[in-house]
C-alpha cells in the first residue's frame, strides 16, 4: 500500500510540475491538490463525485480528487485549459491506485 501511495504521490507531483497546477490559484483546502474549499463541501456521499486532479487523471498516472458534483463541469473546464501541450503524463500505472470511492467526510468530499 504504501510503495502505491508513493506511486500516486510522484505521478501527481511530476503532472503538477509539467502542468503548473496549483501555480496562483489561492489556498486550496489541504490534501485536495487545488480544489477550491468551497467546491469540496457536501452533506452526502451522493453530492460527490471523482474527478481528475490534473491532466493525466488517475488512469493515466496522475491523480483524482473528490469534488462537490455541482462543480464538476467547472473544475473540468479549469483542468482542461492546463492541458493544451500534449505529453504532459507519466507512463501509465502498473498498479491500480486509481481503486475507491467517494464519501462525503465532515461535511467535505474526500477519496476513500
Amino acid at each position: 500500500m504504501a510503495v502505491a501511495a508513493a506511486a500516486v504521490a510522484a505521478g501527481v507531483g511530476a503532472c503538477l510540475a509539467a502542468t503548473g497546477a496549483g501555480a496562483g490559484r489561492g489556498a486550496p483546502a489541504p490534501g485536495t491538490g487545488d480544489v477550491p474549499a468551497a467546491w469540496l463541501v457536501c452533506a452526502a456521499d451522493a453530492d460527490c463525485v471523482r474527478a481528475p486532479a490534473d491532466c493525466c487523471g488517475c488512469p493515466g498516472g496522475g491523480g483524482d480528487v473528490a469534488i462537490a458534483a455541482p462543480f464538476a463541469d467547472a473544475w473540468a473546464g479549469r483542468i482542461g485549459a492546463r492541458c493544451a501541450a500534449p505529453g504532459a503524463c507519466p507512463e501509465k500505472r502498473a498498479v491500480d491506485a486509481c481503486a475507491g470511492g467517494v464519501v462525503c467526510r465532515s461535511g467535505s468530499c474526500a477519496l476513500e
